[in-house]
């Protein structure tokens, strides 16, 4: 059961290389990453990993080691992990860099979320979204009990 990586024209690594990385402790060590391995199985590795490679070290993918963890003791291979390479000379630096591709700099408003998944079919346990912070509580409910 060989994972795909969708990530085209980016730099990869091995995943010996990448869990031989240092990685932030910020989030809980013992955290449900089922959601994420489930992704992960499904549609293949589609995101990149963010990494200060001067310092060998994970900025952004705590989360996706531990799901590979459980890719490989489930007997899933995963031959590479693609990475975006932050170039920086120190790791706050690399962090503020990483920031900026994890902010929303636009505004998600009622409207234009109700036209960006219009014409999908969303199965909404696959996803950790805050969907709070959207606005259209009564259709997501709906959405999520099937009616």
């Amino acid at each position: 059961m060989q994972i795909q990586n969708n990530v085209s024209k980016l730099k990869t690594i091995s995943t010996d290389d990448f869990l031989a990385l240092e990685f932030n402790e910020l989030k809980d060590p013992n955290r449900d990453v089922t959601k994420l391995v489930n992704a992960i199985k499904n549609d293949g590795w589609n995101f990149p990993v963010f990494i200060w490679e001067q310092g060998k070290y994970v900025i952004d993918g705590t989360g996706r080691r531990k799901a590979l963890l459980q890719l490989l003791k489930d007997g899933y291979s995963v031959k590479e992990i693609p990475v975006v390479s932050i170039a920086s000379s120190t790791l706050e630096e690399a962090k503020r860099k990483t920031l900026q591709a994890s902010s929303r700099f636009g505004l998600i408003t009622d409207e234009t979320y109700d036209l960006f998944i219009e014409d999908m079919e969303l199965d909404f346990d696959t996803f950790n979204l805050n969907i709070e912070s959207v606005g259209n509580m009564a259709m997501l409910d709906d959405i999520n009990k099937g009616d």
